[in-house]
């Protein structure tokens, strides 16, 4: 019978000034059965702030920028996310039972033990911008860095050890990109609507 037991702490702080000033501060600790007893848990915090441009006072003074330009907010975030491994017991040595080619019966181990293993972590950086241009043309433009450290991953070995792999925190992968897209409502009706929409993006890997 195979399981496994996850438990999570979650824990979050919002701040709103005026509508103009956002920050919101977020920590998650999660612990896992699928990990040995010095690496169950892991700390996962996060932190974003925005800044609506348009709520200020100097741009509220003025008319052309307050009646064409209805919404600007700059927004940036970065926060670390974990995942465990699909085995239920990876960082175990483990034993199976079968027979030998001549039928005798006995146990074996199946999977070598890694008791080091650990939570693979992603570390993620977002930086974006929002315009609104008379409440009809719609700009979001976004930068995203995502580095993935302490890949698990199932690394290759000799056959001379009996084993062909074995699950292990190894490798870093990063994904990097920018997203833009523009949205346009042309017409708005009772009875028809028309809306456009353009996406550009561009991204790179690097394992």
């Amino acid at each position: 019978r195979w399981s496994s037991q996850m438990a999570s702490w979650l824990g979050r702080i919002n701040y709103n000034y005026a509508d103009r000033y956002l920050l919101t501060l977020t920590g998650r600790a999660d612990g896992s059965s699928k990990f040995g007893i010095n690496n169950k848990w892991g700390f996962f915090p996060s932190a974003s702030i925005g800044y609506r441009v348009t709520e200020e006072k100097f741009w509220q003074d003025v008319d052309f920028l307050k009646d064409n330009i209805t919404n600007l907010k700059i927004r940036a975030s970065y926060g670390v996310n974990g995942n465990q491994p699909g085995a239920f017991y990876g960082y175990m040595g483990l034993y199976s039972y079968g027979q030998n080619y001549m039928g005798a019966a006995g146990s074996y181990e199946s999977a070598q033990a890694n008791p080091k293993l650990k939570w693979e972590k992603n570390y993620n950086l977002n930086i974006g911008l929002s315009l609104t241009f008379i409440d009809r043309i719609f700009v979001n433009l976004e930068y995203y860095n995502r580095d993935t450290k302490d890949l698990l991953y199932n690394r290759p070995i000799s056959s001379t050890t009996g084993f062909l792999n074995y699950l292990a925190n190894i490798g870093q992968l990063n994904n990097k990109g920018v997203e833009f897209e523009l949205r346009t409502i042309n017409f708005a009706g009772p009875d028809f609507n028309w809306t456009s929409v353009l996406n550009l993006t561009h991204n790179r890997n690097k394992i």
